[in-house]
C-alpha cells in the first residue's frame, strides 16, 4: 500500500532528502518494460510478465496533513522469452528510509534520469491499519523532520 502525503515539489523545496541520510535503508532499481503486449520487468537477467491490480484510491487526513492512499499493485506473472518490438524501457533507482531498522513504514524516494520522479509511503502488509497509533506516529515523525 502507497501512501502519497508530500508532492515532489515540498520535498525538493524543504531539502527533505537530506534531512532523511540518518533513517537510510537501502537502494534498489527496478527494470520496467511498457510494450503493446504489456509490462514487463528485467530481474536478474530474467523477464517477468507483470499484472496490474488497480484497486480505487481513498482520501484521508493523517494529524493535519491530507493524504492519498494507493492500493493497487504490480504482480509478477511467468517468466517471458521475447517482447514486442518498439519497446519503452524504464530504469528507476528506488531509496528507502526507516525511522528504525524493525519499522514497517518506509518512506520511498523514486528516481529516474537522475530526478526525483515519486514520492509515497510504504506499507508491505495487505490491510494495514494507517490509522493505529505506531504507523501514524512514525509517519507523523517523518513528516515533521
Amino acid at each position: 500500500m502507497r501512501v502519497y502525503v508530500l508532492s515532489n515539489t515540498n520535498v525538493l523545496k524543504n531539502n527533505v532528502v537530506h534531512k532523511l541520510t540518518p533513517y537510510f535503508y537501502e537502494t534498489t532499481y527496478i527494470d520496467y518494460i511498457w510494450s503493446i503486449n504489456g509490462v514487463f520487468q528485467m530481474e536478474h537477467n530474467k523477464l517477468y510478465r507483470m499484472k496490474i491490480q488497480d484497486k480505487p484510491i481513498e482520501k484521508t487526513l493523517l494529524g493535519a496533513f491530507p493524504a492519498t492512499i494507493d492500493k493497487s499493485e504490480f504482480i509478477r506473472q511467468e517468466e517471458c522469452f521475447q517482447i514486442a518490438p518498439r519497446a519503452v524501457k524504464e530504469y528507476t533507482k528506488v531509496t528507502s528510509y526507516r525511522l528504525t531498522p524493525s519499522s514497517v513504514l518506509e518512506w520511498i524516494l523514486e528516481y529516474r534520469n537522475n530526478e526525483l520522479h515519486d514520492n509515497y509511503f510504504y506499507l508491505p502488509s495487505e490491510n494495514p491499519d494507517i490509522h493505529s497509533p505506531i504507523i501514524k506516529s512514525e509517519l507523523l515523525k517523518f513528516l515533521n523532520l
